[in-house]
């Protein structure tokens, strides 16, 4: 029966089973044979008269990665004249549209709009804030801060420091300033002695 330890050493040797080889994350991934303009108007037909055509949303709006759908999106108003978070907003509701809505969302604005949500009123969601900070890429973190600039003309390190305090405050702000070390280098011994640390 082998220990932790062996599992452990196991898995620093061979470190190509901890990376994934595509530069892409996520579950969703690039549609062949993409064509904005094509789900656009698919997505127009779905939401125009009477009644929406949810499969459409759906099966459009989940099987396209987030790169894809903004093209949908710039499709969809260069045809229409209008913008396809507003109609999706306008032709459904609730929890449906609030998922459709977010997944028309640029990645960065949903990230700020989350950051707002869960320091807004009194109190602050911690579970948001760890979500936000820990699985985010520095780009991604650098792209929320100037989002959240842009939106509230305040530096996002400053209104978060204004929200957490303690050693909790001192890990979301080292991750906040998005300069961690993303390369896929291993440094077997350090990992191993870090591993082995109690």
């Amino acid at each position: 029966m082998s220990s932790v330890w062996d599992d452990l050493d196991l898995l620093l040797e061979s470190p190509s089973s901890l990376t994934v080889n595509s530069t892409a994350r996520g579950t969703v991934k690039e549609k062949a044979g993409f064509n904005p303009g094509e789900d656009a108007a698919a997505l127009r037909k779905a939401m125009e008269g009477i009644g929406t055509t949810e499969k459409t949303l759906i099966d459009i709006l989940t099987q396209r990665s987030n790169a894809q759908r903004q093209l949908i999106c710039k499709a969809y108003h260069d045809a229409t004249g209008r913008t396809l978070c507003d109609d999706l907003e306008g032709d459904t509701h609730g929890d449906f549209e609030d998922i459709l809505v977010a997944l028309v969302t640029p990645p960065a604005k949903f990230d700020c709009q989350e950051f707002i949500r869960a320091i807004k009123g009194a109190g602050t969601n911690e579970r948001i804030l760890i979500e936000l900070f820990a699985s985010r890429s520095n780009h991604q973190i650098k792209a929320m801060c100037d989002a959240y600039l842009a939106e509230t003309g305040r530096a996002l390190i400053h209104d978060l420091k204004s929200e957490v305090s303690g050693d909790f405050e001192k890990t979301l702000l080292i991750l906040a300033e998005g300069k961690r070390d993303e390369s896929a280098t291993v440094d077997m011994a350090k990992a191993k002695q870090d591993a082995k640390v109690k």
